[in-house]
């Protein structure tokens, strides 16, 4: 029922059930008597407030709705003031002001003035810190695979113009042709 501060109905009143579980929201109007009813809903606890022209509206305290009973509430509105403002303010979501990846560039001096066997571009990527090539991949065709934050080279994925670079391969996985 939705009433004014001299006990009189008020028709056509918002009344909005808010489920504090799942944000669904039900909407209804209060018939010429004031009245609303709510149907098949949910069990849970619910937030309501009803609202007419003219008047302040007013917010139950927690709802409980049980299967199979039947909840009643009574809202008592005020006549509004002359302006009525309601602020919500929310704490903005940090920023991430310092990137969490390990990024670094190598300038065109470095590399034209390194003495680089054979010109290879994973001989540089030991220049950025935490960068290190995994001796346990080491053999005569390859310098080891690249280990990137101390994680094992073979456990690593890294790209290169978009292209996968993963040297890693399970034992029988690789056909060998003799």
């Amino acid at each position: 029922m939705v009433l004014d501060a001299s006990n009189s109905r008020i028709a056509s009143a918002c009344v909005v059930l808010l489920n504090d579980a799942t944000g669904t929201r039900y909407e209804h109007l209060s018939g010429g008597a004031g009245q609303f009813a709510f149907e098949l809903l949910p069990p849970g606890d619910y937030s309501a407030r009803a609202s007419a022209h003219g008047m302040s509206p007013q917010v139950s305290p927690s709802l409980h709705v049980t299967l199979g009973a039947i909840t009643e509430v009574e809202f008592k509105l005020s006549v509004a003031g002359a302006h009525e403002t309601v602020t919500v303010s929310v704490e903005p979501k940090q920023v991430e002001t310092e990137p969490r990846g390990i990024s670094s560039v190598v300038d065109e001096r470095a590399i034209l003035g390194l003495p680089l066997n054979g010109r290879r571009f994973t001989d540089l990527a030991p220049l950025t810190p935490g960068v290190t090539q995994d001796p346990r991949g080491q053999n005569s065709t390859s310098n080891g695979d690249l280990a990137f934050g101390g994680i094992r080279g073979f456990q690593t994925s890294y790209l290169v113009d978009g292209g996968n670079n993963n040297t890693w391969a399970l034992p029988g996985a690789v056909p060998v042709f003799e």
